[in-house]
């Protein structure tokens, strides 16, 4: 993941699967064409480098916590703790159509100079209303942007 130069980008974004195994640091990121043996763990996230604005995860629960002893871990946490200014997640698993549409209209409401937040407001109103099909909140109201206190 590291490896292919996403550390010094300024805005991430990761469509794939979230992989719940074992427990808390041993959560991992599973990336298309991996079999697992290769695939970042929780813990190898958070100790990489990452300076970026923002990484959009686009998979299933990466806001969601996993109990790990007396504390939690998610996805989203793990890139905060690696560098990331901000991270924009689902809690529940998402379903493909819904991603591909809240993704395209976020990222054009980012690219046109909106915050984050307001971007993400701004594609959840437009994937409810753009399409019959997508507009339970089942498809749209679980992504949220999780930010860095520093």
């Amino acid at each position: 993941l590291m490896e292919s130069g996403l550390s010094d980008a300024a805005v991430v974004h990761i469509a794939t699967h979230a992989v719940v195994r074992g427990s808390g640091g041993a959560t991992t990121l599973q990336l298309a064409g991996d079999r697992g043996a290769g695939s970042p763990t929780l813990d190898t996230i958070a100790g990489t480098g990452l300076a970026a604005d923002l990484v959009y995860l686009s998979c299933c629960e990466g806001t969601r916590r996993r109990h790990v002893g007396a504390g939690s871990a998610d996805l989203a946490r793990a890139f905060l703790t690696a560098g990331a200014r901000s991270v924009v997640a689902s809690s529940v698993r998402v379903d493909d159509h819904a991603a591909l549409a809240m993704a395209r209209s976020f990222t054009s409401e980012l690219a046109a100079g909106a915050a984050p937040d307001a971007a993400l407001r701004t594609a959840q109103l437009e994937t409810r209303q753009a399409d019959p099909e997508l507009s339970h909140p089942y498809y749209w109201a679980f992504y949220r942007v999780v930010t860095a206190i520093r």
